[in-house]
């Protein structure tokens, strides 16, 4: 009998405490920043993270932003795939241009080549009618009506060398070469001893001749001037002439 009312006691003593008990509301979630150990009715929660479902690092449970969301993609807004939400570089972007160093118009930013360059020798390759004028007199029988048909040719594997031809009435004339700086050509031709006729006669000169040519505003035009010097025996005939040529 006695065992049996100490047990009652001690029940009745635990409702009595459990029924004493105040209610706590509180974050009940061990992984909160503001879990609540005596929470006995769940409250709101902090659980901090990546709230970016497009994010890497994104937490399903995470209910406060913690700005350290991870989205990987192209950064720079200059790039054809430019994401605006991408903080993480992953090195896709594409941005597009000449991307050989060689050009004049070479992008140091650009990946992808466009087919856009263009070279030094761009400016001046073509055919040309010219029209060259000269103070000497004597060197007009040389040049056919004072109207020149130039030719600029590319040379293979070259960027800022070409040949050039000023349609110089002179049988056996080799093509000097010209070197190009910028919007400047120039040439130097070696000494040449030819045979032409002079008056209906074979005669031997020694010519040699040297310029600069200019591109300018208008993509389709030169201007510049030609050295020439033809000596005829112990005659030299010399002159600085100026030049102007349109592209055909």
């Amino acid at each position: 009998m006695k065992k049996f009312l100490w047990l009652l006691l001690v029940i009745l003593s635990v409702l009595v405490n459990e029924s004493c008990k105040k209610d706590v509301v509180g974050c009940t979630n061990p992984k909160a920043e503001n879990y609540d150990p005596d929470a006995n009715i769940a409250g709101d929660c902090v659980i901090k993270g990546c709230t970016n479902p497009k994010a890497e690092n994104y937490n399903p449970d995470a209910t406060t932003d913690d700005g350290f969301c991870i989205i990987k993609g192209c950064t720079n807004p200059l790039s054809e795939n430019y994401d605006p939400q991408a903080n993480v570089d992953n090195g896709s972007c594409i941005i597009k241009g000449c991307t050989d160093p060689k050009a004049i118009n070479y992008n140091a930013l650009a990946n992808t080549p466009d087919g856009s360059c263009k070279y030094a020798n761009d400016l001046f390759i073509g055919n040309y009618t010219g029209r060259l004028t000269c103070n000497n007199a004597l060197l007009q029988q040389f040049i056919a009506n004072q109207q020149l048909d130039i030719l600029i040719e590319e040379i293979p594997g070259e960027t800022n060398k070409v040949k050039l031809s000023l349609g110089l009435q002179i049988p056996g004339l080799e093509s000097p070469i010209g070197t190009i700086d910028g919007k400047k050509l120039t040439y130097k031709s070696a000494e040449q001893t030819l045979t032409i006729p002079i008056n209906g006669s074979p005669t031997t000169v020694t010519i040699s001749n040297s310029g600069e040519l200019i591109s300018g505003d208008d993509p389709n035009k030169l201007t510049g001037s030609i050295s020439l010097k033809i000596q005829i025996g112990i005659l030299p005939i010399e002159d600085t002439c100026t030049l102007e040529a349109t592209r055909k």
